[in-house]
Order: structure tokens, then C-alpha cells, then sequence
């Protein structure tokens, strides 16, 4: 992790979301051992998805690009969250305190529009 990024969420000092200018902005996301290093489009991506799920879908998500989920076991109380190719395995409650970092972290962090509206063409003036 950079020497310069600054934390912008904090529940204990291994599980913290911290960003630094350097290399695109990117978003390091530590959780107990594992520190992600994400840019902000997979961050906003991942907060979206906590946005729509404040408990863990019934179901595997198809077609999220940057989390994808599924239950260890149709009765298990924990799930194991894609990041990429990393996977998280969590607890009910670690998925509401991951959930709860993000959103505290999107609050201080200007994030890039995922779907940017097209540019209106501008009609060029002739001199």
C-alpha cells in the first residue's frame, strides 16, 4: 500500500479503505490479511453492489462485472464474496460491517460516473 494514501473508513486497524493519488487513485481495500488494491471504477462497482444488498442475495448474481457471490452451502449462515478472482468468505455480520466501510468510504471519495451520459455534440461554429 502507498506511504501516501489516507484512510477514508475505519473499523479496526485490519479492516480499513484507504486511497492515494498515485497510479489512477486507487482504492485499497484491507480486510484482516488481504489488502485489495482497486481502481475507483471497480470500488464504485463493488459499493453499488452493497447499495442494492444490504443482506446477502438468495441467489448468485449474474453479470456483476467486479462482485459476483455465492453460499458455501444452501444452509450456511456464510457466503463467499468474488472481488475479481479473490474471494471473501463472510459471516452475516462481516457483510454488514464490508458493507458498512464502503459506504462510509464512497461518502469522502469523489467516485467516477460508471455510465457516464454520452457527450452532447456541439455544433462547430465556422469563422
Amino acid at each position: 500500500m502507498c506511504r501516501r494514501s489516507r484512510t477514508l473508513s475505519r473499523i479496526s486497524p485490519h479492516r480499513f479503505i484507504a486511497h492515494c493519488d498515485c497510479c489512477g487513485g486507487i482504492v485499497h481495500l484491507a480486510w484482516d490479511n488481504l489488502t485489495l488494491a482497486l481502481s475507483p471504477e471497480d470500488f464504485r462497482r463493488l459499493n453499488e453492489f452493497f447499495t442494492l444488498h444490504a443482506e446477502p442475495p438468495k441467489v448468485q448474481e449474474e453479470g456483476v462485472e467486479v462482485v459476483l457471490y455465492q453460499r458455501e452451502t444452501p444452509s450456511s449462515a456464510s457466503v463467499r464474496l468474488w472481488i475479481g478472482n479473490v474471494g471473501l468468505r463472510l459471516e452475516r455480520l462481516s457483510w454488514g460491517e464490508l458493507r458498512h466501510l464502503c459506504f462510509l468510504a464512497s461518502q469522502t471519495l469523489e467516485l467516477p460516473e460508471l455510465f457516464p451520459e454520452a457527450p452532447t455534440a456541439r455544433p462547430r461554429q465556422l469563422n
